[in-house]
């Protein structure tokens, strides 16, 4: 026996299908046909699956910079507080994210209404329209904070690294530029349907009425260039660093993983602009919009890694160095004089205003530790002993 002889003749194609139609057939193999033929045209399972390869990249970073605030610095910047407001955005952003794609976000969307219905069993339904759309809305907002806010937690730390008043001067424009068109685009995007409930209505022939769905095709464009732009501005400071020759290794490794991330993130705000047009299909929003997700998830959570990335490197370069003083004072006078000097330039985080780094008393930190290190190697030469020195 054959499973076609089992199966009556009927249309199979997903837009004629209906729960009625289900019911009459009364087949389980039928209703598991449907579902396999639905599943060709649900993307659901694909949003989710980066959104757990962003959490299973962003989590572990966001842990180890609050670790070693914990167990290290034990004090807040006002970095440090623009980089915990980014990762609240980000991680509210994803569970807005994960709820949507429960609720439909990903199936078309005149799929959602329908229900399954198996033996012994309540009615399974596919989705909810107003549902995913609404944490769709939520989605595209906190999209926006969470970028806006990473950029600026990357930008404040490029202006603690550097003394030079230019650098200054030009990554604070590129801040006020970049802030204030993610807030004038964040209210536009806000209050583009009258009334707001218009976007996530069951009845999508409204939308278009309503909202100002296809206009916003413009701010879009716009807002997204801007941030590429500004992204792109930032990230050149890691790449500056990256091309000196007077770079040290530990450096030199760390600007080309920022860079790494850097050329991430430019690359998948790029994507979304390529995408922007799906955003109008208000008729089938849940479905023809997964692309432009997808590439919205990875922007934000690379840049949350990198703006957390320029907090944990440089406590962990001074812990490093720490630790090779520590191995130099265990040695003996000789071979103590011969790695007096680092391997790579010293980047030490003192506790200025706002956290910030001084570039003189670091400078001057260094010369007193070079200086304390002569004294007792000249002093142990002296008296011909091994002194171990806490």
């Amino acid at each position: 026996m054959t499973l076609s002889n089992d199966i009556p003749n009927y249309d199979t194609s997903l837009k004629d299908y209906s729960p009625l139609r289900l019911e009459d057939h009364g087949s389980s193999i039928t209703e598991l046909n449907y579902i396999f033929m639905g599943a060709s045209e649900d993307r659901r399972w694909l949003v989710l699956t980066f959104v757990c390869l962003v959490l299973a990249l962003v989590l572990p970073v966001f842990g180890l910079h609050g670790y070693i605030k914990l167990r290290w610095e034990r004090r807040m910047s006002t970095n440090d507080l623009v980089i915990a407001l980014a990762g609240i955005f980000w991680l509210v952003y994803i569970t807005c994210q994960i709820a949507a794609c429960a609720n439909g976000f990903g199936a078309h969307t005149a799929a959602l209404p329908r229900e399954f219905h198996y033996a012994n069993e309540l009615p399974a339904h596919n989705g909810d329209v107003t549902q995913a759309l609404s944490f769709w809305y939520l989605t595209t907002l906190l999209h926006v904070l969470s970028s806006a806010t990473a950029r600026v937690a990357i930008g404040l730390a490029s202006i603690s690294r550097t003394a030079f008043p230019s650098r200054r001067r030009l990554v604070a424009t590129n801040l006020i530029v970049s802030s204030t068109a993610s807030a004038l685009f964040f209210f536009l995007l806000l209050f583009h349907c009258s009334p707001i409930s218009a976007f996530w209505s069951t009845n999508r022939s409204d939308v278009s009425a309503k909202c100002y769905t296809i206009e916003l095709r413009t701010p879009w464009y716009t807002f997204l260039s801007i941030s590429l732009a500004a992204d792109a501005a930032l990230s050149s400071f890691a790449v500056i660093s990256l091309v000196q020759r007077d770079v040290g290794r530990v450096r030199r490794v760390a600007a080309g993983v920022f860079n790494a991330f850097a050329a991430g993130h430019v690359a998948s705000s790029a994507m979304q602009i390529r995408h922007v047009q799906s955003l109008e299909d208000y008729k089938d929003l849940t479905w023809s919009a997964t692309s432009f997700a997808i590439y919205s998830l990875i922007g934000p959570s690379l840049a949350l890694v990198a703006a957390n990335l320029t907090r944990i490197a440089p406590v962990a370069q001074q812990l490093a160095m720490a630790n090779q003083l520590q191995v130099q004072e265990l040695m003996p006078p000789q071979q103590r004089l011969r790695l007096l000097r680092p391997t790579f330039p010293p980047l030490i985080m003192l506790s200025g205003r706002d956290g910030e780094m001084d570039e003189d008393a670091a400078l001057e930190t260094v010369v007193d530790q070079g200086i304390a290190r002569l004294e007792r190697a000249a002093a142990v030469a002296g008296d011909g002993k091994r002194v171990r020195f806490a």
